[in-house]
């Protein structure tokens, strides 16, 4: 049953020339692109709100010897606790997002900006970890009472990979 649901939450991938492989996600009503096939796990979290679940969708990669982890989380909130419409609540909610993410891996919140994602609220950060050799970037936002977090984990000294940047840039909202 896990396996069919599994080829269910990733129902098509298309590889693309540079190697990358689309991955259209029905589940989440989305697409993004990322080095290769993605893996599917959920886990349900109890909250203030009651059990929420958390869906998770990553690829590690060995690039010069070094890991980088490409994952996209999604969440739905409960309507009356988070919507995209709260713009006070939202900002605060992406703030303690991100210092709880430092804090997950004793970590230091290097930055972080509010910005329009996909034509929703959101907010960018960075953190650094394991004694400044690595960083996590994340874009995170809110649409209707769904949260989205894209994050990718690599170590600082790894230099300027266009992967990244195609997997930020790649992802798409299916209305």
């Amino acid at each position: 049953m896990k396996i069919i649901f599994i080829l269910l939450a990733v129902t098509m991938q298309v590889y693309l020339l540079d190697g990358q492989v689309n991955h259209t996600i029905h589940l989440a009503n989305c697409s993004i692109t990322a080095p290769d096939t993605l893996r599917y796990s959920m886990e349900e979290v109890k909250s203030k709100l009651g059990k929420l679940e958390l869906h998770r969708y990553r690829y590690t990669d060995r690039v010069q010897g070094s890991q980088i982890k490409y994952i996209l989380q999604y969440c739905d909130y409960p309507a009356e606790a988070l919507h995209q419409d709260s713009t006070e609540l939202l900002e605060e909610f992406f703030e303690v997002t991100a210092e709880s993410s430092a804090s997950s891996v004793f970590g230091n919140l290097e930055y972080s900006q509010t910005v329009d994602l996909h034509g929703y609220p959101g907010m960018i950060w960075r953190i650094s970890f394991d004694r400044d050799k690595a960083l996590i970037k994340s874009h995170a936002f809110v649409k209707g009472s769904r949260f989205y977090n894209l994050s990718v984990h690599y170590p600082r000294d790894l230099g300027y990979k266009n992967a990244i940047d195609i997997f930020f840039n790649s992802f798409k909202i299916i209305e």
